[in-house]
């Protein structure tokens, strides 16, 4: 049976680098997009943010006359667990009142 997740995640949506920067000794394209790539996944995994998926959505692009174009955007979907503050149970409450007793 399922059960509910006691971790509540916020998300993070950031653009896909749409050209790799050149990078010495890297000479083809999928290895530069491959080394931007794991550069950006490193440096949100510092921040907390575990990688999720990518997906890719169409927007309606207005190029004047000939009306509006789908265009491809490529987003990357980041998560990290919020840390919520402890909410007080009935046991902490009978603790608290033995002390005060």
């Amino acid at each position: 049976m399922p059960q509910i997740s006691d971790v509540i995640y916020e998300y993070d949506v950031i653009p896909a680098p749409k050209k790799p920067q050149r990078i010495a000794g890297l000479t083809r394209e999928d290895d530069r997009v491959a080394h931007e790539l794991s550069e950006l996944f490193n440096d949100m995994a510092v921040e907390g943010w575990e990688y999720v998926r990518a997906d890719t959505i169409n927007i309606d692009d207005v190029t004047g006359i000939a009306g509006n174009v789908p265009k491809a955007h490529t987003l990357l979907v980041f998560r990290r667990p919020l840390i919520l503050p402890a909410v007080p149970t009935q046991r902490d409450a009978l603790v608290l009142a033995d002390r005060i007793a």
